[in-house]
């Protein structure tokens, strides 16, 4: 807390903490304003310990972290940094909201192996719509590691390897090794095998000698949507008189509002085999229906002037 007169004696009993000697107790830890001895969740979940307990199991601590996961009986907090031994799962229903920066005084227990913060004695809102810590992107054989605990994760470009280990968790592969993915949020994906999934988020949680991603909902399961393909439906390249009439008409199955980025429709001459003109599609769309139209015809999606040079020939050309 600190002494603020300074015309006074020096009382070390103001100016500093103090803590037991000849033993790492309190070590990492401070004052915050005159209030409790504030111990980051660095320093509770840090361990050198095979077996992965806390330094602190059985103390009592103050904390703070911004809260990345909410469950009906509690909830993990994260240091705004992220990464490493910087997360923590508080045993409370309080219910605390996502980007809740919050205070909380507990004991520091050991449950199956999880540490977790629990008998809270002080709980409090510092400030809300703070920004949640960036997940730490891994291989999934690199998930299952203490210091991921209680952390924001993701795993990218996974394939179900397994749809139902029993109690609703369910594993994946990125072909690095398998990761277990649990039910405690709340999404309705149901896997299947050999399901191509982007990615998966979610705090890390641990238990009955397993780590587990928990998926928040549904905006943690990002699934893989196959491109719609697109054809050439219909050409009508040689109308009497003025082309008025001449269009390429393509077409997604009926999908409908299919992202035409990376395609081009390139036309070529029938004599030669060589292109005479191209159309980058980049940034357009099927209609709701699932058609697009390049040609001179009312309301193409790309209007060609009749008699522009070069517009599609008479003949046997060709167009792709």
């Amino acid at each position: 807390a600190g002494d603020i007169d300074g015309s006074d004696a020096f009382d070390p009993t103001l100016e500093w903490d103090g803590y037991a000697i000849d033993t790492f107790d309190g070590l990492g830890s401070h004052s915050i304003g005159g209030g409790p001895t504030f111990t980051p969740i660095y320093d509770i979940q840090y361990t050198a310990d095979p077996i992965g307990d806390s330094p602190y199991a059985g103390q009592v601590v103050t904390t703070q972290g911004i809260v990345t996961g909410v469950l009906y009986n509690g909830y993990w907090i994260e240091d705004a940094a992220g990464g490493p031994w910087n997360g923590l799962w508080v045993y409370d229903s309080s219910g605390p909201s996502l980007g809740d920066l919050v205070q909380v005084t507990g004991e520091v227990a050991e449950y199956n192996g999880l540490t977790e913060l629990m008998n809270l004695t002080e709980y409090a809102v510092v400030s809300s719509g703070n920004a949640l810590p960036a997940p730490v992107v891994l291989s999934t054989v690199a998930v299952s590691d203490e210091q991921y605990e209680g952390v924001l994760v993701r795993v990218e470009n996974v394939t179900v390897t397994n749809p139902d280990l029993g109690y609703g968790e369910w594993s994946v592969s990125d072909g690095s090794g398998d990761v277990v993915i649990d039910d405690k949020g709340s999404y309705t994906y149901v896997p299947s095998a050999g399901d191509a999934l982007a990615s998966i988020v979610g705090p890390l949680d641990y238990g009955y000698g397993a780590f587990k991603i928990q998926p928040r909902d549904d905006n943690d399961i990002a699934l893989i949507v196959p491109t719609p393909d697109v054809v050439i439906n219909e050409v009508d390249s040689d109308t009497p008189s003025y082309d008025e009439l001449e269009f390429i008409e393509l077409y997604d199955g009926g999908e409908g509002s299919t992202a035409l980025d990376g395609l081009v429709v390139v036309l070529f001459n029938g004599s030669d085999d060589a292109s005479y003109l191209a159309f980058d599609l980049d940034g357009f769309t099927t209609d709701a229906d699932g058609y697009f139209v390049i040609g001179t015809v009312a309301g193409a999606d790309i209007y060609v002037a009749p008699g522009t040079y070069g517009w599609l020939q008479n003949g046997a050309d060709a167009v792709a």
